[in-house]
């Protein structure tokens, strides 16, 4: 958790497990269609999976930390039809708040706010080390 304001060492430990698994690629083998005698090869996962995988991986950092979960605020455009969503983090010595990006759905747009807060987290891990 935090103490005198800056992460523990569990809380960075924690955050950094995560960082060393994000990653927006999954390899695939398969000889059929890799075509070079069943070389593994690497495909890039639909934006949607690696959204919905942030949402969950942010609640998980929450968890494994004992944070409140994250609190989201979700607000549909006007003029566009897309949604923008902002999530709130709460602790015993900080606070954070991070805005996504505009979405085509509630969903995504939550989930680039999870995705945005992950990537702030990961910048405070290092910056307490």
């Amino acid at each position: 958790l935090l103490s005198e304001g800056k992460m523990t060492p569990k809380a960075v430990s924690i955050i950094s497990k995560y960082k060393e698994t994000c990653s927006d690629m999954t390899e695939v083998t398969n000889s059929s269609c890799s075509g070079d005698g069943g070389q593994p090869i690497t495909k890039r996962k639909k934006l949607r999976e690696a959204l919905l995988r942030h949402c969950q991986e942010l609640d998980e950092i929450c968890r494994g930390a004992h944070w409140i979960s994250p609190r989201y605020t979700l607000l549909p455009s006007a003029s566009d039809g897309m949604y923008h969503a902002s999530v709130r983090l709460r602790c015993l010595d900080f606070e954070m708040s991070i805005t996504g990006d505009l979405r085509p759905t509630p969903h995504e747009a939550r989930c680039s706010a999870a995705s945005n807060m992950i990537l702030e987290l990961h910048k405070k891990a290092e910056q307490e080390q």
